[in-house]
């Protein structure tokens, strides 16, 4: 599989950039949807099913709405619980690409030094890119769906297009 998306939404059900988006790129890639698969965290991860998917995958996108300026925390929990050291030594992720896909609900202005939140999007996810020295992956960038509280159908369909052009 080239493409694997492990996206976590924690009110998915009221979302409607993240559907749209999923749904532009359900040909080009295998998506894991934590909240649905694993009942909100209610049930626990399978870590062998879950490690299968991201050795076989060429490029791991993890897509997620920025809650709080941070992941969901059925992402971060599947991050503490699937990158177990046994795969990190095995090597078997070393090489891969590695994208972030994230939507925020005010606009890009306000990721900036001098906007509303003080920092850039690429400083608030730092630490994913941490993630990826340490693991070994190859980080191809973050696509950033933004002010997605007030996005019109026009620019939702253009994010649409970006992201099935950024997947490509």
């Amino acid at each position: 599989m080239k493409n694997l998306i492990i996206f976590s939404h924690t009110h998915f059900e009221n979302s409607r950039v993240n559907k749209a988006l999923l749904k532009a790129v359900q040909d080009k890639a295998e998506v894991r949807n934590l909240e649905a698969l694993y009942e909100k965290g209610k049930k626990e991860f399978n870590i062998k099913l879950e490690q299968d998917f991201l050795v076989k995958a060429k490029h791991i996108i993890f897509q997620f709405p920025l809650f709080w300026l941070n992941c969901p925390p059925l992402l971060k929990s599947y991050m503490d619980t699937i990158f177990l050291p046994d795969l990190l030594e095995s090597k078997a992720l070393v090489g891969k690409d590695f994208s972030l896909v994230v939507s925020t609900g005010s606009p890009k202005q306000n990721y900036q030094k001098d906007g509303a939140n003080g920092y850039t999007i690429e400083e608030i996810t730092y630490n994913f890119r941490a993630m990826c020295l340490y693991i070994g992956f190859n980080f191809k960038g973050i696509f950033h769906s933004d002010d997605s509280f007030a996005m019109s159908d026009e620019k939702l369909n253009d994010f649409c297009k970006a992201y099935q052009n950024f997947l490509d």
